[in-house]
């Protein structure tokens, strides 16, 4: 009969402990990470807030800066497309992109100074990649999105009193009670929003997986054939090389547009020109507004232009109609009147982070992303509760939980005012929290610590700004945010405190 000696078993339930506080940490910072970055325009906005805002920036000048940033390419360098970014009411500024870097548009068409918001891409890799290579780090965040879809399912199917049981949440009862209730409450209350964010975020690093699989399986391992019917085959051109014509194609979109709307194209998106340029009078275009613009295959032959149009009241994140050098109209890709699987492709990001509604809507994706976020930490507390015990786990587990909000705001301090890695001090500060909680062993005390330092950098970091940024030249937003991080600040001293108040024995994170 086989056995296991005592020694392999402890090492075996250590293991065992670490790979679950692994995977609870991860989806924990997925879905907090998650939850902050949903206001990731506005964290650019707020590290360069002495940049000049406008709303409206003329064909001329767009033409301007495109052939401004075109000179800076050395010749014989070869170059596959510039993309200029028009300004709109969610982020009134104009910015053009190439080579991997940015420059913000004057209104006159002439470049400003470099696009940099280094602690806004830090929270937007931490939330994708979890910092890691991006072939390794989005699959693997991909797969939490799949994992939280299946206990989404299971804990629907385990919860043999949901409807009983909808509204009861006894706050104030033993710690067990009130863990499970948080858990039970907000999992139930919010599951289509953790539902729909699972599958959206499986979507990002399992699509090229699946696109692998399929090229393979219905198109002879054509991946180039799949993309085409995916997202639209590019427009076949053979033209003489040169600049191409924004101007005329932002001057000529208005006109197909209006001739557009209302008569949709077919959707192979590669259609007739006389066909699609249907009449339509009467099409209210306000809404219909362009805001990015960008040069393929530039220096070729097969250079064209793209211009993204914002369709109102709808999820797709862009229509793209397509122009060729001289800025004559060529076709749409077909996101907005294509087949399903194309609109819904083409859908994905807008709906994940929040950004296809008001100010309203991408409030209400924090406050259920902060609570997917509770969902998960008290998950893990009611797997510590059962464990009859406490050990290494509980202590590292609570540095987790309260360790994460203090490096968030330690590496927008650092890097917001002495230009520090965030990544670095981001990863440092988690380990540390981890280091004393160990050494302290006690949960209570560790929580406090954290939640009460957290507080404090986040008021030195807003009291920073203030020094570093003329207060008369900061823009509203800049203000906004740094209002969110004193609400923040004062939220999290609470808690903690009245927490350390009121059970100052307490062995849970939260």
């Amino acid at each position: 009969m086989l056995t296991i000696s005592p020694r392999i078993s402890r090492q075996s339930l250590a293991g065992h402990g670490w790979l679950g506080l692994l995977s609870g940490a991860l989806m924990y910072i997925i879905c907090l990470s998650g939850a902050v970055a949903v206001f990731y325009p506005e964290f650019e906005r707020w590290e360069q807030p002495s940049v000049v805002e406008y709303s409206q920036l003329a064909p001329d000048a767009l033409q301007r800066a495109y052939e401004q940033r075109l000179s800076q390419i050395p010749k014989g360098e070869s170059i596959h497309d510039i993309t200029m970014v028009l300004p709109t009411d969610a982020y009134p500024r104009g910015y053009i992109s190439a080579q991997q870097q940015s420059h913000f548009i004057q209104q006159d068409g002439s470049l400003d100074i470099q696009k940099l918001h280094p602690w806004k891409d830090f929270l937007v890799n931490l939330h994708i990649e979890l910092h890691l290579p991006p072939s390794i780090g989005l699959v693997l965040v991909s797969l939490f999105g799949v994992l939280l879809c299946g206990l989404v399912v299971s804990g629907f199917m385990a919860h043999r009193r949901i409807f009983k049981d909808a509204f009861k949440l006894r706050i104030r009862a033993q710690n067990q009670h009130k863990q499970r209730d948080l858990h039970n409450r907000l999992s139930v209350w919010a599951a289509p929003f953790h539902l729909m964010i699972g599958i959206t975020g499986a979507y990002f690093g399992l699509a090229m997986i699946f696109a692998y699989v399929f090229s393979f399986a219905f198109y002879e391992g054509d991946s180039k054939a799949l993309m085409a019917d995916v997202f639209s085959s590019e427009p076949v051109l053979s033209q003489p090389i040169q600049t191409a014509n924004v101007a005329k194609a932002l001057t000529n979109l208005a006109s197909v547009l209006q001739q557009n709307i209302n008569k949709p194209e077919s959707n192979d998106g590669n259609n007739d020109t006389d066909k699609q340029l249907a009449s339509s009078d009467g099409v209210d275009l306000s809404d219909y507004a362009p805001f990015y613009v960008t040069i393929e295959d530039v220096g070729t032959p097969q250079q064209y232009i793209i211009i993204g149009v914002r369709y109102p009241d709808r999820l797709i994140y862009a229509e793209q109609y397509r122009f060729d050098n001289n800025g004559e109209y060529i076709n749409k890709a077909g996101f907005s009147d294509g087949v399903a699987g194309r609109q819904g492709i083409f859908s994905v990001y807008r709906i994940h982070f929040g950004h296809f509604g008001n100010l309203g809507v991408q409030i209400a994706y924090v406050l259920l992303g902060i609570a997917l976020s509770i969902v998960s930490v008290t998950g893990v507390n009611i797997w510590l509760e059962k464990r009859q015990g406490r050990d290494f786990i509980n202590d590292a587990w609570v540095a987790i939980v309260w360790g994460m909000p203090l490096a968030l705001a330690v590496s927008a301090f650092m890097q917001i005012m002495f230009a520090f890695s965030a990544i670095a001090i981001f990863w440092g500060v988690v380990l540390l929290s981890i280091g004393w909680s160990l050494y302290v062993k006690n949960e209570s005390d560790c929580r406090y610590g954290l939640t009460s330092l957290t507080g404090f950098t986040l008021v030195a970091l807003i009291v920073s700004y203030y020094v570093r940024f003329s207060a008369s030249g900061i823009t509203i937003t800049a203000h906004w945010i740094n209002g969110a991080w004193l609400f923040t600040a004062v939220a999290i001293c609470y808690f903690g405190y009245k927490n350390r108040i009121a059970s100052p024995n307490e062995t849970a994170p939260i």
